[in-house]
């Protein structure tokens, strides 16, 4: 629970002191909207505003996902990959139904061993 309030945190801070900077990155390349002249009265104030601005918003959740978690390479090689070999040891694939919904878990036996409860 606390990497999820600490990474939550790093999220909006980072948002909140490098968007600003990142905003006027992008109009200084001029990466801001054109507006068409036929275009309607009220979007012409909008001329020059940057178009790419949710790339702020994916790298401040992804740097403190990325730091926080144990996620790592071998848990997506496995996802529907079950009774193949794993493509690290060669141990077949384990694959479980869970919940009412029957969703699936995939994981290699020897290279993703189970952990304790936490």
């Amino acid at each position: 629970m606390g990497e999820i309030v600490i990474g939550g945190t790093a999220a909006l801070l980072i948002c909140a002191f490098l968007s600003p900077k990142f905003i006027s990155f992008l109009r200084v390349r001029e990466f801001g909207q054109h507006i068409r002249e036929e275009g309607p009265e009220g979007h012409h104030e909008k001329a020059g505003t940057p178009t790419m601005g949710g790339i702020i918003i994916f790298m401040a959740i992804s740097a403190p996902f990325l730091v926080l978690t144990d996620y790592n390479w071998r848990s997506v090689a496995v996802y529907g990959r079950a009774r193949q070999p794993c493509r690290r040891c060669g141990t077949p694939i384990r694959v479980v139904r869970q919940g009412e919904q029957a969703r699936s878990t995939y994981w290699c036996p020897r290279c993703q061993p189970a952990r304790s409860a936490r």
